[in-house]
């Protein structure tokens, strides 16, 4: 059974890591430093629970489920946070996680929780049905088995033919990502987006070629025609990649199997035909966002900020816009977003009498006990000693 533990503190990680070796001896314990990295350790790896934090820099936790969810149905969630406000611990359950520990986290209270959910795991794999074992590795199976068909290798003793009683008439379209930068991470949303399209309506399966390319396998008896298929496939991956994809479709219905892979070879072979959204002010030069992103930061402090909501602001993909945040600042959103707001805090500290509770409350934070933390590990002192030191009374 395995674990991946995801969080941007490296004391935490391995702290966590070392109670779950020392208490679980078969289990094996992965890490990974931001959502983003255990993206691509779930690609590599079956995992079966994965405890994440609920902030971090670029994507956080909630994020991570949201991304995960979809391709991994059967993962068990735990989320890890700071925050004792229920409104974190509503949305982490909705988003499908298991739990919600707060930090500090006690040793006893994660053993049980982990014992509780390795029992309930192991149940659920003595009742699955060999069908249902098959679904729940058809990520994997595909990795491997579709990889070395679709070259035309031999494929040793997996049987495809109860696939391929699924899909009696089918045609293929395939995504190509163009570029290089950052395609790890693109491929994994390219394969995200086309797998929630085609699988959740049940209209055929998906498969990753390789790490640019996206295959998908799309039923002519719930698609008889492809072209609205491609269309809505193109006008949902224009809005969610922002950059240039090549996509292709077989040129006739398919019925055999064994055809798969010279069509596969027809479609590697076609002239590029470069699909991409067009630009907004904001996507003809992606760096603009920034300036605009940091304005309506400094606009919004007050108020709840997820990476996800400022990228929808200046019309970019979470996981691109914190990539682009890093490259520009120097430094991750979460991080100055904590930095802009301890600085309003230390201001309104320095030249007012507001109370302690009212100055966290302005800059966006509902706790007490959790802006002084963080005013601590800032500034090296609390807001009331800060005060003391710096106090320049009313403006």
């Amino acid at each position: 059974m395995n674990i991946l533990i995801v969080d941007d503190e490296i004391h935490i990680r391995e702290g966590l890591r070392r109670t779950i070796e020392s208490a679980f001896q078969t289990l094996n314990v992965h890490t990974a430093d931001s959502a983003e990295a255990a993206l691509d350790k779930l690609r590599d790896v079956p995992v079966d629970i994965v405890i994440a934090d609920i902030m971090m820099n670029g994507m956080t936790g909630l994020e991570l489920i949201a991304a995960g969810k979809v391709l991994y149905k059967r993962i068990h969630w735990i989320i890890l946070s700071a925050h004792s406000d229920f409104h974190f611990a509503q949305e982490a359950l909705r988003q499908g996680a298991r739990d919600y520990l707060l930090k500090p986290i006690g040793k006893s209270k994660l053993i049980e929780l982990l014992t509780r959910l390795q029992a309930e795991i192991k149940q659920d794999e003595i009742q699955l049905s060999d069908e249902e074992l098959l679904s729940r590795n058809l990520r994997l199976m595909r990795e491997s088995v579709f990889q070395r068909f679709a070259a035309g290798m031999d494929i040793g003793p997996f049987n495809i033919s109860k696939l391929a009683e699924q899909y009696p008439s089918f045609y293929l379209v395939m995504i190509n990502l163009q570029q290089e930068k950052e395609a790890s991470l693109f491929h994994f949303m390219t394969e995200n987006i086309v797998t929630e399209m085609v699988e959740a309506g049940e209209r055929g399966v998906v498969f990753s070629l390789d790490q640019r390319t996206v295959i998908a396998l799309v039923s002519a008896t719930t698609e008889p025609e492809p072209e609205p298929f491609i269309q809505e496939l193109t006008e949902i991956l224009d809005r969610c990649l922002k950059r240039a994809y090549g996509i292709h479709v077989s040129q006739q219905l398919m019925s055999d199997f064994r055809d798969i892979p010279s069509a596969i070879r027809a479609l590697r072979s076609l002239p590029a035909q470069t699909h991409e959204s067009e630009p907004t002010q904001v996507e003809e030069n992606p760096s603009g966002a920034i300036p605009i992103a940091i304005q309506y930061i400094q606009a919004h402090y007050q108020d709840e900020l997820s990476l996800e909501k400022v990228a929808a602001a200046v019309y970019l993909n979470a996981a691109y816009f914190s990539q682009l945040f890093k490259q520009k600042m120097g430094q991750g959103y979460k991080e100055y977003v904590i930095r802009l707001r301890m600085d309003k805090a230390a201001e309104i500290l320095q030249q007012t009498n507001m109370k302690i509770t009212e100055v966290a409350y302005q800059v966006g934070y509902q706790e007490l006990r959790h802006f002084t933390q963080v005013f601590r590990k800032t500034f090296q002192v609390t807001p009331t000693e800060y005060r003391q030191n710096n106090h320049q009374g009313e403006v």
